[in-house]
């Protein structure tokens, strides 16, 4: 009864952080397009829109919004752009009949019951394994205080799903192994088929099967059970597609495409590559794990053999670890920790058996010093509230220094139009602003110039000399990532921002910098071809520079 209420103080908490920390952030940038998508999907059975993701999760979020009154204005079409299909999803979060806000919660929510769901897994895998309900709640208190996962447990997208349909394919093909059955391989086909359709990603699961299968005994039928494992999982697939199968193969067919193809341009500290890094995901699980969970994760296999599970218990869990890094790292497709997140789950069932390993159980020291780390872990997440995308790690000095090391969904998504809002209350300023997201500025009252809009903006206007110039970038765009020149704010490279919303947009006092407004002015003419706003900051740039004459 009191480890009962322990879980339900842990996953309460674990709720409260991701509701209170996702509606102080505006949409990600995936979230308008999946939750669209995903009304369209139940609304007229059609997946062409999207055959890159499988729908499932699409659909779960958008299952809220049936009986509400929003509406789909328009039918979208198989063969847009990523730019339409962005565009098309922007439009129905904030044109529509429900407000925004409501509608990203609402879809959010859907993520946060899956967390609720993997917390749960966590516990009963780590108990199950090392035979001690301890083992479980040390591995609960590391995931509900894990920042990736409460950042991720926030948003309306297809990976903390992923993470957690991964995890209970792993766990209902264990108990198979264990004890073969009809229940357990129908239980392992249904998870799996679900997570087929959720993210392409779990075809990991398929070698992850066969390997583990062939070092049991009776082999032959084993490779016979996992075969009807795989019939029921194209079964649930079908139903998922609504028997449009086909999208499925196109999809899973486009996305082994690109992954051999050149990706999108990858930022890594300093570094800039269409092929990817081949340690890009090891660089980011070493910034963005807290150095608790790294520290006690290369104990753990350091100290392997005294892990006080078995040998095949112990394995299973770091063979897919090393799986989902392998893969990743070979993708030419580098844009965030988020897809290696299913192994974290993973990493915090294996250090739970620390707490059991014979020496640390006797000493003393040893003892106190694996409950210090849990503590430094929680008071890391709990200092990093409520910007849990951006957390970094004290060996790049924090979340402050993030965007030098690596942006995009490691970082910066688009979220934080609200705190720049609140940043900009009570202050007269002239507001430039290069924002990466999904996000709008006049829903959230926020008045600017894009840098990256053909329409000058009435909002600028530096005839009234008490206001206050002020540069807004986010940092993804900052590293020139997804705007076609990476050196495109070289000039700002060496200066301190005045402020780091979010730890993910930028702020710089350009009042009386002539460089700045026109470089900025620069943008404008040869890059958008905006003259009436590049006419505005090449005036300004030399009204600035006759007034440091005079001075």
């Amino acid at each position: 009864m009191k480890t009962k209420i322990i879980i339900l103080i842990l996953l309460t908490i674990l709720a409260l952080q991701v509701i209170f920390s996702s509606r102080q952030k505006c949409a990600y940038y995936d979230e308008p397009f999946q939750i669209a998508a995903g009304l369209y999907h139940i609304k007229f059975n059609d997946y062409r829109i999207e055959i890159q993701n499988p729908p499932l999760i699409r659909i779960l979020t958008a299952i809220p919004l049936i009986a509400s009154k929003t509406i789909i204005n328009e039918e979208p079409k198989s063969y847009w752009t990523s730019y339409q299909k962005f565009a098309y999803g922007k439009n129905f979060l904030y044109k529509n009949n429900l407000k925004a806000d409501t509608i990203l919660f609402l879809a959010r929510l859907q993520i946060l019951g899956l967390s609720i769901l993997l917390g749960l897994l966590i516990f009963i895998w780590a108990k199950k394994i090392f035979n001690d309900e301890k083992c479980g709640l040390f591995a609960l208190v590391f995931y509900c205080f894990s920042p990736n996962i409460l950042a991720f447990s926030g948003i309306a997208g297809t990976d903390l799903g992923i993470a957690f349909l991964t995890l209970l394919s792993l766990y209902l093909f264990k108990n198979y192994l264990e004890k073969p059955s009809r229940s357990s391989i129908i239980y392992t086909g249904i998870s799996l088929g679900l997570a087929f359709s959720t993210k392409f990603s779990a075809i990991l699961l398929i070698p992850i099967f066969i390997l583990f299968s062939l070092s049991e005994k009776n082999r032959l039928k084993k490779l016979i059970d996992i075969l009807f494992i795989f019939i029921i999982a194209f079964i649930v697939i079908t139903i998922t597609y609504q028997g449009n199968i086909k999208l499925f193969f196109e999809g899973l067919k486009s996305v082994f495409g690109i992954m051999g193809q050149k990706g999108v341009l990858t930022f890594l500290n300093g570094k800039y590559s269409n092929s990817g890094f081949g340690t890009y995901y090891l660089f980011a699980f070493l910034l963005k794990s807290t150095l608790p969970v790294i520290l006690l994760f290369i104990f753990s296999i350091f100290i392997f053999k005294k892990i006080p599970a078995s040998k095949f218990d112990k394995l299973y869990i770091l063979f897919p670890i090393a799986i989902f890094f392998a893969a990743a790292s070979y993708s030419k497709t580098q844009i965030g920790l988020r897809y290696i997140l299913p192994i974290y789950p993973l990493i915090f069932v294996f250090i739970s058996g620390l707490i059991k390993t014979p020496r640390i159980k006797l000493n003393s020291i040893f003892h106190y010093l694996l409950y210090f780390m849990l503590g430094f872990h929680i008071y890391t997440s709990i200092k990093t509230y409520p910007h849990y995308l951006a957390y970094f790690n004290e060996l790049v000095g924090g979340p402050k220094n993030g965007y030098k090391y690596l942006v995009d969904s490691n970082l910066d998504w688009g979220q934080d139009l609200k705190f720049l809002k609140k940043y900009l209350e009570n202050k007269n300023v002239n507001l430039i602003e290069c924002y990466f997201g999904q996000g709008d500025t006049k829903y959230e009252g926020i008045k600017s110039q894009h840098i990256l809009s053909g329409e000058c903006s009435p909002n600028i206007d530096y005839s009234e000399k008490e206001r206050t110039d002020l540069l807004a970038i986010s940092a993804t765009y900052f590293q020139g990532i997804y705007i076609g020149q990476v050196d495109i704010f070289k000039w700002l490279k060496n200066r301190i921002p005045i402020q780091n919303i979010g730890y993910s947009i930028l702020v710089f006092d350009i009042t009386n910098d002539s460089e700045s407004h026109k470089n900025i002015g620069d943008i404008f003419y040869y890059g958008i071809k905006n003259y009436e706003a590049a006419k505005k900051e090449y005036n300004r740039a030399k009204e600035i520079s006759k007034q440091d004459k005079h001075r």
